[in-house]
């Protein structure tokens, strides 16, 4: 089966299983929804969701709001090129195994280095 951007984007490359295929591109949409309220500084201190480091969790609420703010941004791009590298990477790579290698790979190493710059940033 050839291999072009509409049978990526349908999922044919991958044969009848779409599920796999959705999974490629449900996982960093998440990511990318989630920031949006870091984001949009909707989220208040709290103790399961945002960038809790011991600064910004004793700072004030201006600081909380810009911390996760920047980090809901990080996250924001992170999700974006691993959005991206799962519509496009599999014009390039056909087997659909290293496609999902490369792209969970992909997610994971976007994710640590967002979190590590935010985390570097804010340590002082």
């Amino acid at each position: 089966m050839e291999c072009d951007l509409r049978s990526v984007l349908t999922g044919e490359f991958m044969g009848t299983d779409i599920s796999r295929r959705f999974l490629l591109i449900l996982a960093p949409a998440l990511l990318m929804l989630i920031a949006i309220p870091l984001i949009r500084k909707k989220i208040p201190k709290n103790a399961f969701y945002g960038f809790r480091t011991p600064k910004t969790m004793a700072g004030s609420d201006e600081q909380w709001y810009r911390i996760n703010r920047e980090g809901g941004i990080a996250i924001f791009i992170a999700g974006s090129i691993s959005l991206l590298a799962s519509i496009f990477l599999p014009v390039f790579v056909r087997d659909q195994s290293q496609v999902i290698s490369i792209c969970s790979e992909i997610l994971v190493a976007s994710m640590l280095i967002a979190c590590g710059i935010e985390t570097v940033k804010h340590w002082k």
